[in-house]
């Protein structure tokens, strides 16, 4: 009697062995690009630029235009700063739904230059120009636009799995590469 019990918790065994390697392991490669043709992976719940753009457009009532814009990959959050004809603002908002996280409110600063749609539509273009030339696994892990000097200025940084980066700095407009920092 003691072997046949021994047996069956050998079968038992072995076949809870056997499930187990079946189980499909979360693989670190999937999403790592390693060819030259890398192109940015957006969640398909993450709204773009320009869908995040028209969300606060639709909370300020079109009362502030859009200064600087930047996306937090980690927590897939925007962060956009307007400013109105009194005031500025500065809103956080969920990356999936729209939804305003956090919103404050500032004395205007005279020195304002508008984001447009043209811009906002070049983001995705510029982030997948970073990820070809870095080649590898690196991702995104964030990217702002903002006006600086006379143009606006895209700066993404790429981060790979040990951690490290490589800063690119575009003129949004040209889609020239300004500065690229290791």
């Amino acid at each position: 009697m003691k072997k046949f019990k021994q047996g069956i918790i050998l079968v038992l065994m072995i076949s809870l062995l056997s499930a187990c390697s079946k189980i499909p392991q979360q693989k670190k490669e999937e999403n790592i690009s390693t060819d030259n043709n890398a192109v940015l992976e957006r969640d398909k719940d993450v709204l773009t630029p320009k869908e995040i753009a028209d969300a606060f457009k639709k909370e300020t009532n079109n009362a502030y235009k859009i200064k600087s814009i930047e996306f937090i990959n980690a927590s897939k959050t925007y962060k956009i700063d307007g400013y109105g004809k009194n005031d500025e603002i500065e809103m956080k908002l969920d990356g999936k739904t729209g939804g305003v996280i956090v919103q404050n409110l500032d004395d205007l600063d005279k020195n304002n230059h508008e984001i447009t749609d043209k811009h906002l539509e070049s983001i995705d273009k510029i982030v997948d120009l970073s990820l070809a030339d870095a080649k590898g696994s690196y991702k995104l892990k964030d990217w702002e636009l903002e006006y600086d000097v006379k143009r606006f200025e895209l700066s993404v940084e790429l981060v790979d799995n040990n951690q490290n980066d490589i800063d690119y700095t575009y003129d949004i407009e040209t889609e020239k590469l300004i500065e690229k920092d290791i």
